[in-house]
């Protein structure tokens, strides 16, 4: 093969293997412990987010030298192996050949001045910075000589300043506002940060590089875990009223149209009920008999049975229905019925009658006369006129 179809295999090679840039997915990040791999994850991470802003924002390095680093970090293989060996000596990080960054996890987890995540992302883009060759001072190793006049150390400075400041500025909680984590601490990551094994995290749960809840204790005061979807804590026990947009978050276990509202009674405050039909609002219980309760002090008749009102005494039906011809009858649940009733009427017992009487089996009772002539049919003795009742069942009559 001649030199130049060589070189041109070899430039279609080239063009092959660098169409799409590598992920973290792809075996990004090598040879590094696990306590560092969420540290570093969230790095590069950070970085992929952030690099247009990262170069566009500084003065330092000119755009000869940015577009080299915007074209080899998504080749960029960070590899932790030299700092098992021993190799690393002093050095946070150096630059190795094949787009790879050697980076010393422990000389950056033991450091004098504690490091945090942004310091982690200054390194990586200032190692970037080097294989870039963007110029540097000639004793930049002797990083207290030379740092001022450097502009591989200027530019790592400020992407520790930019990185800073987006931390600072973030919500708490959100993936940006972990970046003055401290490194290592990752063995108990609070919900919302960077993860990649559930037993990084506090809750024992990492879902899709988040740390997120697993149960509602894993939640803030006044949040529970909402286990639909992706684990998040929602605010919980909220109010009739509150707005709301799941079940979960109300005291009552329903939300309609972005409101907490009823379910049941026991829902409502003392003198109202809960009308499940249309929107399940609390309405004011009139307390009447035979009105919906849910304690007996809702109750006019101080008596709430099976969530309804009921009497207790013959004059609350007396009270309450027109006529003085009512009694409270007792027994399974209280209820009010008739008095004085004419013959034929059902009936319950004989003081419901106006005669007095009181006959039949079960709910076929009605009130029968007294006085019955002879050959009229009666139950008992008193039914008739004579005193005498006389016969078997059905065929008893008066003699």
């Amino acid at each position: 093969m001649t030199n130049r179809k060589f070189l041109s295999y070899i430039t279609a090679l080239l063009l092959i293997f660098t169409a799409a840039p590598v992920t973290a997915d792809n075996f990004r990040i090598r040879d590094c412990p696990s306590n560092a791999l969420v540290d570093l994850n969230w790095a590069v991470k950070f970085i992929d987010q952030h690099l247009d802003s990262i170069l566009t924002v500084q003065s330092i390095l000119n755009t000869r030298y940015q577009a080299r680093i915007k074209d080899r970090w998504p080749k960029t293989t960070i590899d932790c192996a030299n700092d098992r060996r021993g190799s690393c000596r002093t050095a946070l990080a150096f630059t190795g050949t094949a787009n790879i960054v050697h980076f010393c996890w422990q000389n950056n987890l033991n450091a004098a001045t504690p490091r945090n995540r942004c310091n982690v992302v200054a390194t990586l883009l200032h190692e970037k910075a080097h294989e870039a060759h963007a110029p540097d001072a000639d004793a930049h190793n002797d990083r207290n000589l030379e740092a001022e006049n450097d502009p591989v150390y200027q530019f790592g400075f400020h992407v520790y300043r930019y990185c800073e400041r987006v931390a600072s500025g973030a919500t708490a909680g959100s993936f940006n506002s972990f970046g003055l984590a401290r490194l290592g601490a990752n063995n108990a990551l609070p919900l919302g940060d960077y993860c990649d094994r559930n037993a990084q995290c506090r809750s024992d749960q990492c879902r899709r590089g988040e740390c997120v809840c697993n149960d509602n204790s894993d939640c803030p005061s006044g949040q529970i875990c909402d286990k639909i979807g992706r684990n998040k804590c929602i605010r919980a026990r909220l109010p009739l009223g509150a707005d709301c947009d799941r079940n979960a978050q109300c005291r009552s276990d329903q939300c309609r149209r972005g409101k907490c509202v009823c379910n049941d009674n026991g829902d409502c405050p003392s003198g109202y009920r809960c009308k499940t039909a249309g929107l399940n609002e609390c309405i004011k219980i009139d307390g009447r008999i035979g009105e919906v309760c849910n304690r007996n002090s809702d109750c006019r008749t101080g008596q709430c049975d099976r969530d309804i009102c009921v009497c207790d005494t013959d004059q609350h039906c007396r009270d309450f229905f027109p006529g003085s011809n009512w009694r409270c009858r007792k027994g399974g649940q209280n209820e009010c019925v008739r008095t004085n009733l004419s013959n034929g009427a059902r009936c319950h017992v004989d003081g419901d009658c106006a005669s007095g009487k009181c006959r039949g089996v079960g709910g076929g009772r009605t009130c029968r006369p007294t006085g019955l002539p002879n050959g009229a049919r009666c139950d008992r003795n008193g039914d008739c006129a004579s005193g005498q009742c006389r016969g078997v069942g059905s065929r008893r009559t008066c003699r």
